[in-house]
């Protein structure tokens, strides 16, 4: 009999053995050294066993369990031969050899039907773990008696699950739910199935472990099902079997766990720990869309992302670079966004590696969907080098995508694009009149549902844009700056500081913006400034100081909520940082102030609060060198 060796840990083994005497002993230890120096890291079959065999000399001849995507029916000393070490095998071993054999959900179902009464534990694991392979969306699982007699024998079976059912089973209906149609599972069977993984966790292999956790990622109702021990014992097996974990395993945990705050909130300093050096040892050998799921996951999880050594880091950029070219779209968007914001990680990325990157993008731009193509642009308006790397005719493919997918746009995606249009000038040169008549339908369409920081980068966008690219706002009907009136409305009470201010200085410049904002809404623009004037920097306090110096509207609300005085106390709190002002231009933000100041002056109503006006406006026009004489 061939053998096949997998790296596993000596726990792992003597939990399967289950020996206690002298000869079980040569067994385990001797089973452990032969595996252990056989290590293999590339990716193990999904339908891979472990076979331990010949090792010494026992009564055993072979033991075979199964992982997820075996379920092969362990076999021991006969234990599953009628209970005579022999001969013929037993019903369910026959039950679960047909499970397998099966080619269709709809002949797995129909053995569920007739025969469901005899399943055993590890037949229903078998059958879900069966069924996610050849089942299909059109299966329509979801509205099949069948399928809910299975989930009937999930609850009946699940207490007496071990580590390998239980895992089988989560990772079946995960996938299940997430890619075959069978919508989410029940609470009832969600809570008997977590509990089932809190009782087995500790026993779980690197795989099991590591699917489970991907499950659970999927499912809602079972991450709802979990309990804080739960959380916290599943994420002390993830740690503990972390440097045993394969390219694709350790991939899944951190994936995972960028989903699953509870989870991630349970893993210790140390785990974090753990769990970067597995991502950074297994680097080298994971395929495109483990880097990507890896990238994905540390840009989203803090403490994951401080455990990564320098060079973790290189390793893993150099894995990015090496799988570029075989990425599919989701994967290159999801390493271009984990890129601009890992910034330990793009600094490792070669010139070549922002090169392959860059032609993967232009390559797969038409093939991505509309977060893709978002999340696309949003990245490169961030990486210089990666956007430098894009040829106009890559430019070109990234614009006719964009304008192809805005009408499926949701709220966060349509505001990326027009955000990162707004800082890529060779993207925004190469999009149509008529791409942008399709992006400003989208804003108008989505922007009902904005965030405070979609409404805010929009119209950013647009503001920055209105010189070099006055098309883009040109496109926009009265129609959709009322939509972002409102818009700005509904959500400046739960705008920051920076959201604020750019909203102000979009009204400030853009006057079909601004006409369309009404009484009401300067008045809730006016409560955002002195809100915002209480702790602003010096570049939020000169941008809305300017706006209010150029729209009288927002400066009579400001006043008549006494809200004057606080900005104008924020100017003064920054005089300093106002003075030194920003690169290239340092004289820039005093100019703009003492703009501000002078156009106040000139209102209808006069200026407000004119002594320290005066004195900020004598104090600005005094120079550094001669302000304390």
């Amino acid at each position: 009999m061939r053998r096949h060796a997998t790296a596993v840990s000596t726990r792992w083994i003597l939990r399967y053995l289950r020996v206690d005497d002298s000869w079980g002993a040569c067994v385990a230890r001797d089973a452990a050294r032969a595996l252990a120096s056989t290590v293999s890291t590339a990716r193990a079959d999904k339908n891979a066993r472990f076979n331990i065999v010949g090792f010494c000399s026992s009564p055993i001849t072979s033991w075979r369990g199964f992982v997820v995507g075996s379920h092969q029916a362990e076999r021991g000393t006969g234990a599953s031969r009628d209970g005579r070490g022999g001969g013929k095998l037993s019903g369910s071993a026959k039950l679960n050899q047909e499970i397998i054999a099966s080619r269709s959900a709809g002949e797995i179902l129909a053995i569920v039907e007739d025969r469901g009464e005899s399943f055993s534990k590890v037949n229903v694991a078998t059958a879900v773990n069966r069924l996610y392979k050849v089942a299909k969306a059109r299966d329509n699982l979801r509205r099949d008696p069948r399928y809910k007699r299975l989930l009937d024998l999930v609850r009946l079976h699940c207490g007496r699950f071990r580590a390998r059912e239980v895992s089988n089973v989560a990772h079946g209906l995960g996938m299940l739910c997430a890619n075959k149609g069978a919508g989410n599972i029940d609470k009832e069977t969600a809570e008997l199935l977590m509990r089932a993984v809190q009782k087995n966790a500790n026993e779980m292999n690197p795989q099991e472990i590591a699917n489970v956790l991907n499950a659970v990622s999927k499912l809602d109702a079972a991450a709802e099902a979990v309990s804080r021990e739960g959380w916290k014992r599943l994420a002390e097996a993830a740690e503990w079997q972390a440097r045993d974990m394969n390219p694709q395993g350790i991939a899944n945990v951190l994936n995972a766990l960028s989903k699953l705050d509870a989870a991630a909130a349970a893993v210790s300093q140390e785990g974090w720990k753990r769990l970067a050096e597995a991502a950074e040892q297994q680097a080298r050998d994971m395929n495109p869309q483990d880097i990507a799921n890896v990238l994905n996951a540390l840009s989203k999880l803090d403490a994951a992302a401080a455990a990564v050594s320098p060079e973790g880091w290189k390793r893993l950029a150099e894995a990015a670079e090496r799988q570029a070219r075989e990425m599919n779209p989701q994967g290159n968007a999801n390493v271009l966004n984990a890129l601009s914001k890992l910034d330990a990680a793009a600094a490792e990325v070669s010139p070549e590696g922002w090169k392959r990157v860059g032609e993967a993008v232009e390559r797969q731009a038409r093939e991505m969907n509309p977060q893709g193509n978002a999340n696309v642009l949003n990245a490169l308006s961030k990486l210089d080098a990666a956007a430098a790397a894009v040829s106009p005719e890559g430019w070109k493919r990234l614009a006719e995508a964009a304008e192809r997918q805005a009408r499926d746009m949701n709220p966060q995606d349509i505001a990326n694009v027009l955000n990162a249009l707004s800082k890529l000038d060779a993207a925004a040169a190469a999009v149509s009149q008529e791409g942008w008549s399709y992006f400003s339908v989208a804003v108008e369409r989505q922007s009902v549902a904005m965030n405070a920081q979609n409404v805010s980068n929009t119209l950013n966008a647009y503001a920055e844009m209105r010189k070099r690219r006055p098309q883009a706002s040109a496109a926009v009907t009265e129609t959709g700056w009322h939509s972002l009136a409102a818009a700005t409305a509904r959500t400046a009470p739960t705008m920051a500081n920076q959201s604020i201010a750019l909203t102000v200085d979009a009204a400030k410049k853009l006057d079909a913006f601004a006409s369309a904002i009404d009484d009401e809404g300067w008045e809730i623009l006016a409560a955002a400034v002195a809100r915002m004037a209480l702790d602003s920097n010096a570049q939020q306090a000169v941008l809305a100081l300017s706006a209010v110096g150029w729209k009288q509207e927002l400066a009579r609300s400001l006043h008549r909520q006494g809200g004057f005085d606080a900005l104008i106390g924020s100017i003064e709190r920054n005089i300093d940082a106002i003075r030194r002002g920003y690169p290239p231009d340092f004289a820039k933000e005093t100019r703009k102030t003492l703009d501000a100041i002078r156009l106040i002056y000139e209102h209808d109503d006069g200026a407000y609060g004119d002594e320290r006006l005066e004195g900020l406006r004598t104090e600005l026009q005094t120079k550094p060198g001669n302000r304390h004489k």
